[in-house]
């Protein structure tokens, strides 16, 4: 799929250094940002989750240790 994108020029300097430098194509930078952006997001969305059961499962010894 085609993708135009709006960038200012220190972003466009990247745009064309990034993938010369690494030897890749403009396309596989993206879609290895994106992949990266999407696990980070997804680690985070785990981390939210487990942090929500330990205060659910050890809410009285956190009040405990708080004070």
């Amino acid at each position: 799929m085609a993708m135009n994108l709006g960038l200012d020029a220190p972003h466009e300097e990247l745009e064309e250094s990034v993938p010369r430098e690494e030897r890749r194509t403009k396309a596989g930078i993206v879609e290895s940002a994106i992949e990266s952006r999407a696990s980070k997001a997804d680690k985070s969305c785990r981390s939210r989750a487990i942090f929500a059961r330990i205060m659910e499962e050890h809410a009285d010894l956190l009040v405990e240790l708080s004070k």
